[in-house]
């Protein structure tokens, strides 16, 4: 191999781990945010749309008079209850596709008009 072949040959390997990583980083998982307002009878939005193994970030906030949670059992998402006018963060992974319901289940039972679901494509 002569000298220019050579040269030739790593500039395109740094090229193609240049390129590679670039591409690479393009494709990395991008979290996906959203913000759910709870008041004392519905979630807002009550329907969100997640995407598989990609990172998700839903802030929970609670503008009722009253004390609610956030539960996402097909994911294992269960907040504490949250006081009104206070707010919290869940986040997770999606490993599945599919509908999965959530809801709040302050006092051991469901409550009425608060539920919702979340979307995984």
């Amino acid at each position: 191999m002569n000298v220019y072949a050579f040269s030739r040959a790593r500039v395109a390997t740094a090229f193609l781990a240049i390129f590679g990583a670039t591409l690479l980083n393009s494709q990395a998982a991008h979290a996906e945010s959203y913000r759910i307002v709870v008041n004392d009878h519905a979630f807002s939005p009550a329907h969100i749309t997640a995407h598989l193994n990609q990172p998700v970030t839903i802030t929970i906030v609670n503008k009722g008079t009253k004390t609610h949670n956030f539960i996402l059992p097909a994911f294992y998402i269960f907040t504490a209850n949250l006081p009104a006018k206070k707010t919290t963060n869940v986040g997770f992974s999606p490993d599945k596709k599919g509908s999965y319901p959530f809801f709040s289940d302050t006092g051991g039972s469901k409550e009425p008009g608060l539920s919702g679901e979340i979307e995984v494509k």
